[in-house]
């Protein structure tokens, strides 16, 4: 059972990315895939945040930092690509932001969970007005995820500034301090590790790994790190980078 507890208001529990010792129990691995790929995917279908015009999910900055950090190739599509094995992580840009998401077809779940079983990560990102799209929980649900978002959110305008977080997942290595507008906020299951909340320990990030597979991030914001001046702020630019960093 998921447990929350308090620090600094802020909640971070566990290191979900890292290896888990093996013992008696067939169903613990000591190791997980790691992808092969070395392209970052940017999916803006089912009504996603396409960036058009500079405007929400534009991510121009951070795919250069991408680039040169890594030089992982950053691709962004709307319709899901067959060949996702050659992305590393792949990104659900607020689905259902223009006009709400379409459901998920059994093939886009079949490629999906094969890309997850290689190791990809798949973040799953929200926005203010997609804090509660029927189409997104389904899909969760048949990848295994037990969080899910919760339709609240935070509506007033205000940059929420989140301190003292402690590094002790590697997702979080070397954040402190983040600034997030309007989040949406993630309900977490059993399964699920709290990455950061709100000063009402409200969460806003979980991860969480159905089985030996990739894990799935779920954040409650994509403008912490698109191009529309947060990605510079506080520690924003770190936890952009680690969401691709897997190790």
């Amino acid at each position: 059972m998921f447990r929350m507890s308090l620090l600094s208001g802020l909640l971070l529990l566990g290191a979900c990315d890292e290896s888990e010792e093996t013992g008696d129990d067939p169903s613990v691995v000591d190791s997980y895939p790691i992808p092969t790929g070395d392209e970052i995917l940017l999916w803006t279908g089912h009504g996603g945040a396409t960036g058009s015009g500079g405007g929400a999910g534009s991510m121009d900055d951070i795919s250069t930092q991408w680039e040169e950090n890594f030089g992982f190739t950053v691709r962004s599509k709307t319709n899901l690509p067959t060949d996702l094995e050659k992305y590393r992580v792949i990104f659900m840009v607020a689905h259902g932001f223009n006009g709400g998401a379409a459901a998920y077809t059994d093939t886009e779940v079949t490629q999906l969970t094969a890309a997850l079983e290689a190791g990809t990560r798949l973040v799953v990102m929200a926005e203010t007005v997609t804090c509660s799209e029927p189409a997104v929980d389904e899909l969760l649900a048949k990848l295994g995820v037990t969080s899910i978002f919760n339709g609240d959110r935070e509506d007033t305008g205000r940059i929420l500034t989140i301190n003292a977080i402690e590094a002790s997942a590697v997702l979080m290595e070397e954040v402190t301090e983040l600034q997030i507008r309007d989040p949406c906020f993630v309900s977490p299951g059993d399964d699920a590790t709290g990455l950061f909340a709100d000063d009402l320990t409200r969460l806003i990030a979980t991860v969480e790994r159905p089985g030996n597979t990739g894990d799935i991030v779920l954040i409650g914001d994509i403008r912490f790190m698109d191009d529309g001046g947060l990605l510079t702020a506080s520690d924003n630019a770190i936890l952009a980078n680690n969401l691709v960093d897997i190790r």
